[in-house]
């Protein structure tokens, strides 16, 4: 497993903020750009006053045919094999403004699932969600009621042009697995806290940190594993009968 940290830094300037970016990541030699009217790359460190800072820690990997990219700071997990790719994204508070930390995006590649081959879908565990803006980030669930879900169960919601169906996933030892997965890459994103924007570790000191972290490593590759799984064996999980039921109900109700 391949890791890299980098730091995106904001500095005040009279026209554009200036963008300063320290990574352990291999880089062309660049001269300072603009990125946009607002924002200017600069390649030597502003000595103006600091607007803020972005920490971020990613790994890549290759199993079997999967080439694997990790954005561990945002716990978004990119597959790419053959000319097919699928994300897995999880749920965080302050992206989803919507969801809870227990919860995850999928988008996968499946021939034939849809009109442009693609399987969606919203899985979430327990009760402590945020529904009020279910529908598509704006407005609330009208069917779903948090009462009626165990802290351990894990179901999935769907919704298009105002109609919408959940269910809860069934199998035992799949539920299990997804609610260890989205518990374990939360706990990553905690223990990833402490490289903090105003911490002053250097990138390579963050780099080397989490190399010699093996818990750390054993848990990024126990969710690696378990979306091998899910991607290996698709049509053969719950998680794919019941999203497959919520679109085809959806589908029913918008004829």
């Amino acid at each position: 497993m391949n890791i890299n940290a980098t730091k995106y830094s904001f500095y005040e300037n009279d026209g554009p903020h200036l963008k300063y970016v320290e990574t352990t990541k291999p880089q062309k030699h660049e001269c300072d750009h603009h990125i946009c009217n607002c924002t200017k790359v600069v390649i030597e460190k502003p000595k103006t006053r600091l607007l803020s800072r972005k920490v971020c820690v990613d790994a890549s990997l290759t199993k079997g045919k999967y080439n694997i990219e990790i954005d561990l700071s945002n716990g978004r997990y990119t597959f790419k094999w053959d000319d097919k790719h699928a994300y897995f994204t999880m749920l965080y508070d302050e992206i989803y403004k919507c969801y809870s930390t227990k919860g995850i995006s999928i988008e996968l590649y499946k021939e034939g699932w849809s009109s442009v081959d693609y399987l969606f879908s919203t899985m979430f565990l327990g009760p402590h969600v945020n529904i009020s803006n279910l529908m598509n980030g704006h407005a609330p669930s009208r069917i779903v009621d948090l009462n009626n879900f165990r802290r351990d169960d894990i179901w999935l919601h769907g919704c298009n042009c105002g109609r919408e169906a959940y269910y809860i996933l069934g199998n035992y030892n799949e539920k299990e697995n997804w609610r260890r997965t989205i518990e374990t890459s939360a706990n990553i994103k905690n223990w990833l806290s402490i490289f903090r924007p105003e911490a002053e570790y250097s990138v390579q000191e963050i780099k080397t940190k989490v190399e010699n972290e093996k818990h750390f490593k054993d848990a990024v590759d126990f969710c690696v594993d378990f979306f091998i799984y899910v991607l290996d064996n698709i049509e053969s999980t719950d998680f794919y009968k019941l999203t497959s039921r919520i679109r085809d109900e959806i589908k029913e109700k918008l004829v």
